[in-house]
């Protein structure tokens, strides 16, 4: 575990570990707060589509519910092949609202393959369209 940028220590003096459900909890937020990476194929779509310019007001929970749900589903896919202990194995519910025109927060509920459900909380920022159209009149008059 890190905390405040160093190794966490109990109160034994021991290096606390995160578990592996709290690993998969982690790479659950991360699936969902970074921009999706074709390389790596990892990420979320969501926030790609939002600032490229898109509006947020098209993004309907629809949509915001289905792009968060592939990137879990890309990180599902991912773990099939390693020897982590907290392998996901479903998404049993997610729940998103809109807080302003510019804040996702969102609640993830997912399934481990120990049989624990799990709820991960958190906010993305999307990026509204931005309208820099406006002129400054006294750049366009020369005396």
């Amino acid at each position: 575990m890190i905390s405040n940028g160093d190794l966490s220590i109990n109160s034994y003096g021991q290096i606390d570990y995160v578990t592996d459900i709290e690993e998969a909890s982690q790479n659950v937020a991360r699936a969902i707060l970074i921009n999706y990476n074709s390389f790596f194929d990892e990420g979320n779509e969501l926030l790609n589509f939002a600032s490229g310019g898109s509006s947020s007001s098209f993004l309907n929970e629809m949509l915001i519910q289905q792009f968060l749900t592939e990137s879990i589903n890309r990180l599902i896919i991912k773990q099939r092949d390693t020897l982590i202990g907290g392998k996901i194995i479903q998404v049993n519910q997610i729940k998103t609202r809109m807080v302003g025109m510019t804040t996702l927060v969102f609640l993830v509920e997912v399934m481990f393959g120990n049989g624990t459900v799990n709820s991960i909380v958190g906010q993305a920022n999307i990026v509204p369209t931005q309208l820099n159209q406006i002129i400054n009149p006294a750049t366009l008059i020369n005396v």
